[in-house]
C-alpha cells in the first residue's frame, strides 16, 4: 500500500504539470480555475509522496 502511494503522488504531480502544460499551449491561462486545480494536484502529490516516504523510514 506504501508503494502505491508513492506512485499515486508522482501520477499526480505529472498529471498537474501535464494540466499546466496543456493550459498554456490551449491558452487557458487567464483562467485561475485551472491553473489553481494544477497547483493543487501538484501539492497533493508531493504531500502524499512525502508522507509515504517518511512512513517508509525508519528515522
Amino acid at each position: 500500500m506504501k508503494n502505491r502511494l508513492k506512485d499515486i503522488g508522482i501520477a499526480l504531480v505529472t498529471i498537474g504539470a501535464l494540466l499546466l502544460v496543456a493550459s498554456y499551449f490551449a491558452g487557458w491561462t487567464d483562467n485561475n480555475k485551472v491553473l489553481l486545480s494544477g497547483l493543487g494536484l501538484i501539492m497533493a502529490g508531493i504531500i502524499m509522496h512525502v508522507a509515504a516516504i517518511k512512513h517508509e523510514s525508519k528515522y
